[in-house]
């Protein structure tokens, strides 16, 4: 009776031995799952981190070109625009005074046009106190003398009541006042001058023709510059170094630590496991062999 009851009592001490194994075993295998879960969130994560990186990169690289681009266009615009005055601040004009030999208190008033360049303009208008006194086909180089009445002036200011409009050699309409303020027109929509606001004179211009077609042709013909693909890796730049949030290692406070540190104890776990497994089946098979004999 006493054997009967050992025997009983080892076989269920067996089996619970193999439900606990299977229990641990399927808590192994839940584990494993999570962990390669976590793993695959993990790397997720971080290509994510790599692909903004790589985004945010392309964006400065574009934005960067775009800037450049918008730099090389206002200077060549800029150039574009002091070489087309070049020519309208070389032409002016001005009142010159000669005393009167018939009475010394008047005197005897020309209009002067100059002209600085060396290519003539057309369709010149004189203006004296804003009405028309002249009007010229063709002013060449040097210097055009128009005589005017005898005045009782001698002041500076009657000197310079004189305003020129004339076309240049590129077809640009100008307007040059007497204190030296020069203007561009353009047409209206019905077809009228339109005077822009008062522009710089060149004074001493380094520009040469060359250096528009040179601007032009670079703008037009110089390759685009595409962004480089960041090398594959731990994303660098503004999301690392001490500001950056650290590369989340195990999401949720999982994962196993890194080195590998848990191998041997999981490799104990996995040995313990196994000698539970053979003793419980030892119990099991003792057990039933003491009741079939007994």
């Amino acid at each position: 009776m006493v054997k009967n009851l050992v025997a009983v009592f080892s076989t269920l001490i067996g089996l619970a031995g193999l439900m606990l194994s299977y229990a641990g075993h399927r808590q192994k295998v839940r584990q494993e799952a999570q962990e390669a879960q976590e793993a695959q969130e993990t790397a997720r994560r971080a290509e994510e981190l790599r692909r903004i990186e790589r985004d945010r990169e392309q964006e400065q690289e574009a934005r960067a070109l775009r800037e450049e681009a918008r730099e090389q266009r206002e200077r060549a615009a800029s150039a574009r625009r002091e070489w087309e005055r070049l020519q309208a601040s070389m032409i002016g004009g001005h009142i010159a005074l000669s005393p009167s030999s018939l009475n010394d208190n008047w005197v005897v008033p020309q209009v002067v046009i100059h002209n600085g360049s060396n290519q003539p303009v057309r369709d010149v208008r004189v203006f004296f106190q804003g009405e028309v006194i002249h009007e010229l086909p063709l002013v060449g180089t040097g210097h055009e003398y128009l005589p005017q009445p005898p005045a009782h002036t001698q002041e500076e200011r009657y000197r310079r009541q004189v305003t020129v409009e004339f076309t240049d050699v590129a077809g640009i309409r100008w307007r040059r006042d007497g204190y030296g303020a020069l203007q561009r027109a353009r047409q209206g929509t019905e077809g009228q001058e339109i005077w822009e606001a008062p522009e710089t004179p060149v004074i001493e211009s380094a520009l040469r023709p060359s250096d528009l077609t040179d601007a032009g042709h670079q703008m037009q013909h110089a390759p685009a510059r595409m962004p480089e693909t960041p090398p594959q890796g731990p994303p660098t730049g503004p999301l690392s170094g001490p500001s950056a949030p650290p590369a989340p290692s195990a999401p949720y406070g999982g994962g196993a630590p890194a080195g590998g540190g848990g191998a041997p104890a999981r490799r104990h776990v996995g040995l313990l496991r196994l000698a539970v497994v053979l003793v419980s089946l030892a119990l099991i098979a003792g057990g039933v062999w003491s009741l079939i004999h007994h």
